[in-house]
């Protein structure tokens, strides 16, 4: 296959309070299967912060890019209605363990990821002015050893 490597050595990626920003895709979700080409944008990225977008309804994230991210935060996304993340996005943490924060995105209708997603993640929290969920991976190697 071959790579389409768009800032593949950033070190992070935040946009914020960008209050006409509607959507944002990074790379090709879905392209794994024909092998012609993988995304890997952002691919070293240890930090994805989106927050403070009044207006954004559509975020998309190509097959195997922030493949090394581990630290993600969506957040005061009002109007957000789908998430979608694409193969082998957020698999390998080079720095630490994981984690991932959707908060006060009220409008979301749709969360999807595809196969060797999130394998990084060690702990999900979803907070909104009603609830908050924690959510932390019981399977990590370090509480196996103990």
């Amino acid at each position: 296959g071959r790579f389409l490597g768009s800032f593949s050595d950033f070190c992070e990626f935040s946009v914020t309070e960008a209050p006409q920003l509607t959507s944002i895709g990074f790379g090709r979700v879905g392209q794994q299967e024909k092998q012609r080409w993988i995304s890997c944008c952002f691919f070293y990225c240890s930090r994805l912060f989106l927050k403070g977008l009044p207006r954004i309804e559509t975020v998309k994230i190509g097959d195997y890019s922030f493949y090394h991210t581990s630290s993600v935060l969506f957040r005061d996304l009002p109007k957000l209605l789908l998430l979608i993340v694409g193969s082998g996005c957020f698999f390998r943490s080079l720095r630490s363990k994981g984690r991932l924060v959707l908060q006060d995105l009220p409008s979301l209708v749709a969360f999807s990821s595809l196969e060797q997603s999130f394998a990084c993640i060690n702990s999900l929290t979803i907070k909104s002015k009603r609830a908050q969920i924690n959510l932390k991976n019981r399977c990590s190697s370090d509480q196996a050893k103990g």
